[in-house]
């Protein structure tokens, strides 16, 4: 028994609430002081204020939920070792996230009547959980080791994603792609886009866990990388319970505060812990690419490059595809393209696309334009409905990654001359212009 606990005397049991929803304590509280087997004594409003409650004098029990502000299961857990009974309220969603919180749990929806009984339990001992949450199974690593601390073995599967410039949507396509490789085991979605990240408004995640607090909590070791990502990782959505995120910064200037070492180390450390890593890095430039793959020579990783498919967004793609060409340290191997926003009436053929770049078309994505809309509205994870092209695609991709295989082939189709000379007439215009300018103005010297 904790300490200062009921021992069935029919005492009132003084009890600390925390759950971090308004509506949520508005439906319980006035149950649980009516019941008179209650007194509140507290209502801590983040993680650490519960830690701070529960060390006080004579606490019987403490009602919490995921809802409240920077729960962690390793803050949780914190707050278990004080010896205070725990009754802890969760979405079912949330099974595989709170898999191995050492606590008694309620769905958190449950009547204000099984809350107090259970609560009640939960202080005398004698509750247990409804049921038993599965733990999401690796399948890299064993049982209890995907959190991993000192002896994490797991080596998960890392996906860059890198977007032309001009707005190529990898942003989107990220989360959708994290959505998807989540039907092969946990998933993380890490936002290192450091000139425009935008994970944080896309899916209205908490603004106060972020890539920042990570750098700034610096963890060196493999036990402090476990507990401080378990501070700032969030689940992406409630319909995806398998897919934890870390949102980029909160504001672009931030970069210069983020140690080269932390910011460097992140997908290798998150690779330890997850099967699938997916990290937005946003249009970075080609050339600070190797700086993330230094530490991945034993880690299987991808670099996606997503271009647009329209004849500016195949410009920037093709340049894009030359600066990588020219980096040593990448294997062509290892990058994948991907051309998003695709229209077969409007646009040329995977084919004519992947003859002029030199690079095969790992996946064409249709564009869906009402689709991302309607997710954006909602903050939610695009290319989800049911029978979206889109989500096909990227569901076709996300199978690709994870069997490692990629079928495209870079067969000469026919054709061509109308492609290739779209892309050289900006050249072409761009010469013209300057010619007609240099004219005007030997025009204007002689009148």
């Amino acid at each position: 028994m904790g300490r200062g606990r009921a021992g069935g005397d029919g005492r009132v049991l003084r009890v600390v609430v925390a759950l971090g929803d308004p509506d949520r304590e508005r439906a319980l509280l006035p149950a649980l002081s009516e019941s008179g087997d209650f007194l509140v004594v507290e209502r801590p409003l983040s993680a650490e204020q519960l830690q701070a409650a529960v060390a006080g004098p004579a606490i019987d029990a403490a009602l919490v939920s995921t809802a409240l502000h920077r729960l962690s299961p390793s803050s949780l857990g914190a707050v278990a070792s004080s010896g205070v009974p725990i009754l802890l309220l969760r979405h079912e969603q949330e099974d595989a996230l709170w898999a191995e919180a050492p606590v008694a749990t309620l769905d958190f929806a449950a009547p204000a009547q099984a809350v107090a009984e259970a609560l009640v339990s939960t202080a005398h001992g004698r509750y247990r959980s409804r049921r038993q949450p599965p733990v999401l199974a690796t399948g890299r690593a064993e049982e209890g080791a995907a959190r991993g601390d000192e002896g994490t073995t797991q080596q998960g599967q890392v996906t860059f994603v890198l977007g032309a410039h001009g707005g190529a949507g990898a942003t989107t396509l990220a989360t959708a792609l994290a959505a998807s490789l989540s039907a092969g085991g946990p998933t993380v979605l890490a936002d290192l886009d450091l000139q425009a990240p935008s994970l944080l408004p896309l899916l209205d995640l908490d603004p106060t866990r972020n890539l920042h607090m990570l750098a700034h909590a610096a963890p060196r070791s493999p036990a402090e990388w476990g507990r401080a990502l378990d501070e700032e990782l969030q689940p992406l959505h409630a319909s995806l319970p398998g897919v934890l995120v870390l949102a980029g910064l909160p504001r672009p200037e931030m970069r210069q505060a983020l140690g080269e070492r932390v910011l460097h180390g992140l997908p290798a450390e998150l690779a330890r812990r997850y099967a699938f890593v997916v990290v937005d890095l946003g249009a970075m430039a080609p050339g600070d690419l190797p700086a993330y793959l230094v530490r991945l020579d034993a880690i299987p990783w991808r670099l996606l490059v997503v271009g647009g498919a329209d004849l500016v967004g195949l410009w920037h793609t093709r340049g894009c595809l030359r600066q990588i060409e020219s980096l040593a340290r990448l294997e062509r191997d290892r990058v994948w393209l991907v051309v998003n926003r695709f229209d077969r009436r409007f646009h040329h053929s995977p084919q004519q696309i992947a003859w002029t770049l030199g690079w095969p078309v790992a996946a064409t994505v249709p564009a869906d334009h009402a689709g991302v809309g309607r997710a954006l509205e909602a903050q939610t994870p695009p290319f989800q409905e049911r029978g979206s092209r889109a989500a096909k695609a990227v569901a076709s991709l996300a199978c690709c990654l994870r069997e490692g295989r990629l079928d495209a082939k870079l067969d000469r189709p026919g054709g061509l001359s109308a492609l290739w000379g779209a892309l050289a007439q900006p050249l072409r215009a761009a010469r013209l212009a300057r010619r007609s300018g240099r004219e005007e103005r030997r025009a204007a010297r002689a009148g």
